[in-house]
């Protein structure tokens, strides 16, 4: 095999792996934003969680099993996605379960110390986080059985099966987005 060969075939193969580490700008994403309230008030630090039941067509997005955010002090949040080792903003086709947990300010783990982070941080913080961390975060079941702390609205918001809320994401974002919690 001559040198000029073997150089082509090893940039082929280092390009080719390179190409599977940008998962994540190769997996289409559409924007979801929505508002968030508890007893027809804005729920602010909340975490709004969207978990897939289905993803679309894309089989690139296979992987991608959850998408999240934090609500701000009008109850609006903006959903990112963690593949790989990227957060991207917005979430793929699909149709998602959805949670919502506000976890006590005093409260310590996980849930504490996101809430007040700017959009950036946050996203460095989503980061380094492991898919154990941040389904805790997001006040989904644990393998454990539960949620990792108690919530500060109904716990039933925190399990995908007893919720009540999913969203359909199409290639306009997801319909509804908005979701209004009760006693």
């Amino acid at each position: 095999m001559s040198k000029g060969y073997f150089c082509l075939l090893a940039s082929s193969v280092l390009l080719a792996a390179a190409a599977g580490c940008t998962q994540s700008a190769s997996i289409k994403t559409v924007p979801v934003h929505g508002k968030v309230t508890f007893k027809q008030a804005p729920l602010e630090g909340a975490t709004v969680s969207f978990l897939a039941e289905t993803v679309g067509s894309d089989p690139r997005a296979v992987n991608v099993n959850a998408a999240s955010g934090v609500t701000q002090a009008d109850g609006s949040y903006t959903l990112s996605t963690v593949v790989g080792h990227d957060v991207v903003e917005g979430v793929p086709q699909g149709k998602y379960k959805v949670t919502v947990v506000k976890r006590p300010a005093s409260g310590g783990g996980m849930g504490s110390g996101l809430e007040g982070l700017s959009p950036a941080e946050l996203e460095a913080k989503m980061k380094t986080m492991t898919p154990e961390q941040m389904q805790k975060m997001g006040g989904a079941p644990t393998a454990e059985g539960g949620p990792a702390q108690k919530s500060a609205i109904p716990e039933r918001y925190a399990n995908p099966d007893e919720s009540g809320f999913t969203s359909t994401v199409g290639p306009n974002g997801a319909a509804p987005a908005d979701f209004d919690l009760t006693e």
